[in-house]
This record gives structure tokens, C-alpha cells and sequence, in this order.
């Protein structure tokens, strides 16, 4: 049996007996436990390392033991719309426009949500230090939670709680519990607005969004771009003049007077190096210049949390959640 096994075991029982001889180690079924023995001064310790069985099933049969479970709540949420960007054809006026507004009307747009509750249960380890890194965050990649896989920056970690519990052999396992917020939203996105139109050059660029936080981009979003670009052979999934329809995730914010959701770009002040180099005729700049960055996102990503080493491998993001040797 590999040494990775050892971790995830419990110590069943532990017996010590006087012997002539030294004895080796023995090992039996991997399935029913694994046993060593220590030899000092003629006794013999044989610890027992398993996972504990209960007897409560059927017969001969152990009763089944759930090592996690998975809830959801599907809910709805309402996003109030400002009411003087709709308006009621036919009731135009010369003195006042058409909006609703005027109607003493509201809006509002009900989006759908899911909560998800996983609970891990005999966990030998605490990832203290994963569920802090990442509390927050949002994955950048594709991520599966039970069943089902949620695309890039679907998925927000809403923190966790841990119980310390002990089995009936008094051997002390954790329960954790996590929380993650689904933004399930498929909505029309406003491509057309990144890095288009007279002030292409001092709007974000185009490729830091369509690569949807560093992920590949889509036969699909390679198209949009050539596009935007003005490629008059590029073939765009939606017809010109149209908006495509994506999942929004946590990283847009839905700009009412657009009816789409938009990735907002950080306008933030120019680091030293970012500044041209000044010429020794020039005046001595006193005015701060500002740049839009859109790397720095609203809601973080997951990859970009602080990774482990675990078994010579470098893991990374919610998958620290879900690994026995995270800590």
C-alpha cells in the first residue's frame, strides 16, 4: 500500500504482546485495514489503521457511510430598473418625454440564483489556510460542484465552517461545511463596447476580455473579435448589430441604459514604469494619468490565490477546497 494511504485512515486499535524474535511489518487487504509493528525491548505494538465500519446495517451488510453531500437553493432576485430608459411607444409628447417615468411606473428584472451548501464529512485535515485565501474569490476556469460543471466565474466561495467530531473508537475527524453562490444569469453581454468605436485607442484591450480572465478563447469569441476589429470576413455567432447571449457571471455588472452586462475595467492611476520616459525639455509632470486595467477585476479568481504543494504536486484554487492534504 503507498504511504499516500496512511493520511486518510483512522487508527482502529492498538495492542502490544512480549515476543522472542523481532517480527516485520504486515500488511493485509488495503479494503480492511493495514497493520505495522514496532518491536522494543521484546514487545511487540501492532496499531490498526482503517476506517471505522458501523454495524447498524442489515444483516451482515455495514450500514453506508456518506462522505459528502451536496445542497442547493434555487431563489430569485429582483435588480430595480431605471425607469428613464424604458419607454411606451405611441405616447409621445411634445413637452415630455415617453419614459415610464413619467407614468409613475417600475421596473424591476428578476434574475435567478443558486446557493450550494457542500458539506465534506470525516476530513483528517483542516484547510484552514485555503478557505481563508479564497473566500470571495471566483473560479477562472470551468469548475464541477457535485454533478454539474459551472463555466468561468459562475461560481463565487462564500466561506466555511468546520466541526471537530470523534467516531465511537475516539478517534477525532472534522466535518466541513462550505458555502458557494451560483451567478446563473444568461443574458445579452455587451461586446461591442470593448475597444470600438472613435475612442478605440484608450479603451481596454479587446483580448484581455474575450479571454475571459485567461482562459482560451472560443472558435466563437475569436469571431467577435475580428469583428470588432473591422475584419469585414469575420463571421460573428449573432447577427451584426446584435448582442450575444453568454453567461454573465460574477465579473459583469448589467448597465441599464445598454439592457447588457458589461466587464468594467479599473480606471487606475499610471505606475512609474508605465509613464513615458520624460524628455529633459519637457516640463515636470504634476497631473496624475490614469489607465483602464482590466486585470484587476472586481471579485478575484480563484487560481490567483496562494497554491500548496501537496504530494510533489502544486495545487491551485478550489481544488484546495476539495483535497485531503490541503491545509
Amino acid at each position: 500500500m503507498s504511504d499516500s494511504v496512511y493520511p486518510h485512515l483512522f487508527a482502529l486499535s492498538a495492542r502490544n504482546e512480549f515476543v522472542d524474535f523481532p517480527t516485520g511489518g504486515q500488511k493485509d487487504s488495503p479494503t480492511v485495514a493495514v497493520r505495522t509493528s514496532i518491536v522494543a525491548n521484546r514487545a511487540a505494538v501492532t496499531i490498526e489503521f482503517g476506517i471505522p465500519e458501523f454495524e447498524e446495517g442489515e444483516g451482515d451488510q455495514p450500514e453506508e457511510i456518506e462522505y459528502a453531500t451536496v445542497n442547493k437553493d434555487f431563489t430569485g432576485r429582483s435588480l430595480t430598473l431605471p425607469t428613464e430608459y424604458w419607454v411606451i411607444p405611441g405616447l409621445n409628447e411634445a413637452s415630455s418625454p415617453n419614459s415610464i417615468q413619467r407614468e409613475g411606473l417600475q421596473l424591476t428584472k428578476v434574475m435567478p440564483g443558486v446557493g450550494v451548501v457542500v458539506v465534506r464529512h470525516y476530513c483528517i485535515k483542516e484547510p484552514e489556510n485555503a478557505i481563508i485565501n479564497l473566500t470571495g474569490r471566483v473560479n477562472k476556469r470551468p469548475f464541477k460542484l457535485g454533478n454539474k460543471i459551472y463555466a468561468a466565474e459562475m461560481i463565487r466561495f462564500e466561506g466555511g465552517s468546520t466541526m471537530k467530531k470523534y467516531t465511537n473508537f475516539g478517534n477525532p475527524f472534522r466535518e466541513i461545511t462550505y458555502r458557494f453562490a451560483i451567478q446563473p444569469v444568461y443574458d445579452r453581454i455587451g461586446w461591442d463596447l470593448l475597444g470600438s468605436g472613435d475612442n478605440a485607442n484608450t479603451r481596454p484591450n479587446i483580448t484581455e476580455f474575450f479571454t475571459e480572465a485567461g482562459t482560451k478563447l472560443t472558435l466563437q469569441e475569436k469571431e467577435l473579435k475580428r469583428y470588432i476589429e473591422g475584419d469585414a470576413n469575420a463571421n460573428p455567432p449573432v447577427p451584426k448589430g446584435e448582442l450575444p447571449f453568454a453567461y454573465v457571471g460574477w465579473n459583469r455588472v448589467f448597465i441599464p441604459r445598454l439592457g447588457a452586462w458589461v466587464r468594467p475595467a479599473l480606471n487606475r492611476e499610471k505606475r512609474p514604469h508605465e509613464m513615458p520616459a520624460p524628455s529633459p525639455s519637457d516640463p515636470p509632470v504634476t497631473e496624475v494619468e490614469y489607465m483602464y486595467d482590466p486585470k484587476i477585476t472586481p471579485y478575484q479568481l480563484d487560481d490567483d490565490a496562494p497554491p500548496q504543494t501537496i504530494q510533489s504536486q502544486t495545487v491551485r484554487g478550489f481544488d484546495l477546497l476539495f483535497n485531503a492534504g490541503a491545509n
